[in-house]
């Protein structure tokens, strides 16, 4: 009978060696499997070193050894509960210093009494032919109990306010707990009668073993949540709900709860994208989803963007929704087409412009899209106005970076322009703008985009243009565009420009900006009507020529 439990002691801890490694191996991937290969490591120590005693007799060689080992173990059993609890509870950040301390000290007390036994005996008692618990035992098992029992109490604690995806994490987690803890609670019980209760107590640590890593690994949180925590902004303004392969909802940030509690009011257990009205296609076909006025509700509509989010392996592991309420603006559409519907029985004179109407509202998209484009252009001059400019070196930027290419702006200013506007008025200070401008696009090529950033300064953004092309490109348009306003009878004006490329002089589109702007008023500085590098440029100066 000894035997045959010592084998089974022997097989689960075997087991628990095998999903230990498992743990190392997806460590990158799982931010609990460190300490939950730690956690395995000391079941698998406990069951080895209890099977030995179990199999072997009191007296015989290394039983005494044993004992220590398995003790041992259970104090790093304990630490590592606590330490994957945690891993489980915040796998962002790790446990403060004071409070790993905290916890570290009573284990860290028994297992010096532990290592020191041979000395004083006052952990294991040699009685007779065997051994018997000693005092220290008591101050060992209250060490494992009370760090035990901070894993589950920080557990508990944290359940109220986790989302759903932690939610059922730390639930598997905590009902892995309860096997070890009733078994080890009966061992204990035992051992108060003079017996040895160790056999009992780990019982319960295989059905432990596995549901815990199984709460790491089977349940896919920890990779959703490691994948979702790397591409959405814990804080954003929008909703943002976060699912699994198969729609279930793992994750959402407070705006979303608010979303989902509107949508599905009252609802209970988990929640998937159907339950909120929602169909997204395969992932395999189309990794960007838009979907505009979805009803999700009586008088309710969102936009929705989603975007597939896959694992290191390139393997489809859910979706990150982005949502805003479409509400307001559908009930708009819905008033207009309604009041078309009343001017269309009121009187046949009106059918004609109601009819226009009413295809206006059916192209809605395109009149948005249409709209959206005259807010990213200059009044004056046609050109690209602010609004465009950072999209647009953004986009180059990118693009640049994509193909380990280059990118470059100009920055140009005119020359004396409030000379121009005080001599000739502001009439006569138009049309050379106009004619600046137009120069400008005359002589950009078609990737190019040129932009009025305000008053008479323009920024050119040239995709794909090194450094040196760019310095020529510049010394160009300011020649033709300077020449321009001759042709329309306005006067002839200078320019000063400032160039700046990707990477040398910044990799974001603020750095790169600057650069330019920091070149351009190098060359008014300078004395006007000439080119400067942002490269050969140095510091911004305290005035800036006007």
């Amino acid at each position: 009978m000894r035997a045959a439990l010592a084998s089974v002691d022997v097989l689960v801890a075997l087991t628990c060696v095998v999903l230990a490694v498992a743990a190392v191996r997806r460590r990158a991937e799982a931010p609990g499997a460190g300490p939950l290969a730690a956690l395995l490591l000391g079941l698998a120590a406990w069951g080895l070193g209890g099977a030995y005693v179990t199999a072997a007799d009191a007296a015989a060689p290394g039983v005494f050894l044993a004992r220590h080992l398995a003790e041992g173990a259970t104090l790093v059993v304990a630490v590592a509960l606590w330490f994957v609890v945690a891993s489980v509870v915040d796998p962002t950040r790790r446990p403060s210093r004071a409070v790993r301390t905290l916890v570290l000290i009573p284990a860290g007390t028994a297992l010096v009494l532990l290592a020191t036994d041979p000395w004083h005996h006052r952990y294991f008692e040699l009685a007779g032919d065997g051994v018997a618990p000693g005092p220290a035992y008591w101050v060992g098992t209250a060490a494992c109990y009370l760090t035990a029992g901070l894993a589950v109490a920080g557990g508990l604690l944290a359940l109220p306010s986790a989302g759903p995806f932690r939610r059922r994490q730390l639930r598997v987690v905590l009902l892995g707990v309860v096997p070890t803890v009733v078994s080890s609670t009966a061992g204990l019980v035992w051992a108060l009668s003079d017996s040895d209760g160790g056999q009992l107590a780990r019982l319960g640590f295989g059905p432990t073993a596995v549901i815990v890593t199984v709460a790491v690994f089977r349940h896919e949180m920890v990779r959703v949540a490691t994948v979702a925590r790397e591409q959405v902004f814990e804080h954003l303004a929008q909703a943002v709900v976060v699912t699994d392969h198969t729609g279930r909802l793992v994750d959402l940030n407070p705006e979303g709860r608010t979303l989902v509690a509107r949508i599905a009011p009252g609802a209970r257990g988990d929640l998937t994208l159907t339950d909120l009205g929602l169909t997204l296609p395969d992932p395999e076909d189309l990794e960007d989803v838009l979907l505009r006025e979805v009803p999700v509700a009586q008088d309710a509509w969102i936009d929705v963007r989603a975007r597939a989010l896959r694992d290191p392996h390139g393997r489809h592991v859910g979706w990150v929704l982005l949502v805003s309420d479409a509400t307001d603006e559908v009930r708009r559409v819905r008033q207009l087409r309604a009041s078309t519907l009343e001017l269309l029985t009121r009187t046949t004179d009106l059918s004609i412009a109601n009819q226009r109407l009413n295809a206006e509202l059916v192209s809605a998209e395109q009149v948005r899209a249409q709209l959206s484009d005259d807010l990213q252009h200059d009044e004056l001059t046609g050109l690209h106005n602010r609004r465009a400019l950072e999209p647009s070196v953004g986009a180059a930027l990118d693009a640049a970076r994509a193909s380990h290419g280059h990118a470059s702006l100009v920055a140009l200013d005119v020359d004396h322009f409030k000379d121009v506007n005080d001599a000739y008025g502001h009439a006569v200070g138009d049309t050379v703008l106009r004619a600046v401008a137009a120069g400008l696009a005359a002589h950009a090529r078609p990737t190019d985009t040129v932009v009025r950033v305000g008053g008479e300064e323009f920024v050119l953004v040239m995709p794909g243009i090194d450094h040196a092309a760019a310095l020529r490109r510049a010394h160009e348009l300011r020649v033709h565009a300077g020449a321009a306003p001759g042709a329309v009878g306005a006067p002839r004006v200078t320019l000063s420009a400032g160039v700046a490329s990707f990477p040398q002089d910044g990799t974001t589109p603020a750095d790169v900006l600057e650069a330019a702007d920091r070149a351009l008023y190098a060359a008014k500085r300078r004395g006007r009507d000439r080119v400067e590098s942002a490269t050969t440029t140095g510091p911004d100066p305290q005035v800036r020529p006007a």
